[in-house]
């Protein structure tokens, strides 16, 4: 997928930030940390239904609440297989770091966040994003998430979704996990409109998951075939919290 954006470094002052708070000890005023480091090995990297890397990758995330309400996270991509030179492995490809704060009010669950995506061995600059989420904890967990561009390729774009999900208890600690997403994009530079869907079937025991994607287009116009070369994505996951 192609970005493009103003050359700023790796160390811009928002990202220095985020990696020196998640540096510090974690420490909150009134409440226990709550952090989860995970591992997702994929056999594809898919981005907004958009086909990133068409072969096998590892997605080591780290996220913890260093205050009340206040969660930082990293998130990384590398390719496994270079599938014949087109891919660098063994190499962080993009990090992506957030920060986001639960507002503390009562009923619908309400965050608002931000993202920087940055490219260490790409000629471009980050990406960055506005984003606020509203949820319900109710059965199915409904939850409507908004994006808006502040700078690089996504600058000036709205991007939001809707999803839903749902876990069913089997048998000796095995789960089912379900979940569903349909996405839309608005944009001064490209075509608007729903974009794709995202089905998602997963078994899950402890700390390991089991899963597969299925990925539709929705708008060939919006999305058109040549970004969204995959269709089906399947992932094994490991996540420890701490």
């Amino acid at each position: 997928m192609t970005r493009t954006s103003s050359p700023i470094t790796l160390f811009s002052p928002a990202a220095t930030l985020l990696w020196a708070a998640l540096s510090l000890p974690l420490m909150a005023a009134e409440a226990e940390p709550v952090g989860t480091a995970s591992l997702d090995l994929a056999t594809a990297y898919m981005f907004r239904g958009v086909t990133v890397t068409d072969t096998l990758v590892a997605q080591p995330a780290l996220k913890a609440q260093v205050w009340p309400g206040l969660t930082l996270g990293a998130w990384g991509n590398m390719d496994l297989d270079s599938d014949g030179g087109r891919y660098r492995t063994r190499e962080l490809s993009e990090i992506d770091l957030t920060a986001s704060y639960a507002l503390p009010i009562e009923g619908p669950s309400l965050t608002v966040g931000y993202i920087e995506y940055l490219y260490p061995h790409a000629d471009v600059g980050p990406d960055r994003e506005l984003f606020v989420s509203a949820g319900l904890d109710v059965p199915l967990q409904p939850t409507v998430t908004a994006y808006w561009g502040l700078d690089g390729s996504v600058h000036r774009e709205l991007y939001a979704e809707a999803s839903t999900s749902h876990s069913f208890e089997l048998v000796g600690g095995l789960a089912l996990d379900l979940s569903a997403r349909i996405s839309a994009r608005h944009s001064d530079h490209r075509e608007s409109g729903l974009s794709h869907a995202v089905l998602e079937a997963a078994l899950r025991y402890e700390l390991v998951k089991l899963g597969i994607a299925w990925l539709p287009t929705l708008n060939d116009d919006v999305l058109p075939d040549a970004a969204h070369v995959r269709e089906v994505v399947g992932t094994l996951s490991f996540s420890v919290d701490f």
